[in-house]
């Protein structure tokens, strides 16, 4: 129980970091444009698009791609801000005792390549299966092109909060030990062990 409770603190400390949350949406923005320009590109002049069809131009696709580039592109785009952030020492610490008995660990002990496609994995398969399954199950064969973008941006959030607090939970691990030190001189030196 004392394990969980420490490893739940992670996610405890992300969420109430001014830091965490301007990193989180500033990726959801970046994905968010992404997104809707691919889907308003591929979706131009036409009034409806399917809910389900067999994953080819429908609403369905549309999310369950969107959860695997979220999951692939925030690692890639993120880690380096976040590094900064660590750096400057407007990071949160977090313990490696909470990463090691932490459900993520594999995830969060990963270099950024590796990461990005385990989570993009992840995201894939969680939020796809959700997409497909409501998709096929909505009852409806189409939805206007707008209300589908209005879904979309909402769809986005779960994927973006995930996606961030995985990706930022590990470089804030993976750079334990850069911290800010000041000189005689007052410059501020980063030391990586």
């Amino acid at each position: 129980m004392a394990a969980s409770s420490q490893a739940d603190s992670i996610w405890q400390v992300l969420l109430a970091s001014p830091a965490f949350r301007r990193s989180c949406t500033t990726s959801y923005l970046v994905n968010l444009a992404f997104g809707l320009s691919i889907n308003v590109g591929t979706t131009w002049g036409e009034s409806t698009i399917p809910v389900f069809a067999d994953l080819q131009k429908d609403v369905a696709s549309a999310f369950l791609f969107s959860a695997c580039f979220c999951g692939l592109l925030t690692p890639l785009l993120s880690s380096c801000g976040i590094l900064r952030a660590v750096k400057e020492g407007k990071a949160p610490r977090i313990s490696d005792s909470a990463v090691s008995q932490s459900w993520s660990r594999f995830i969060l002990e990963r270099e950024v390549c590796t990461r990005s496609l385990l989570i993009a994995f992840g995201d894939t398969l969680v939020f796809g299966i959700v997409a497909c399954l409501l998709g096929g199950a909505a009852g409806q064969d189409t939805l206007p092109v707008w209300s589908f973008l209005i879904l979309l941006c909402f769809w986005a959030i779960p994927i973006q909060l995930v996606t961030s607090l995985l990706n930022y939970a590990a470089v804030v691990h993976l750079a334990r030990g850069s911290s800010p030190a000041f000189t005689e001189e007052g410059v501020v030196e980063v030391s990586m062990s």
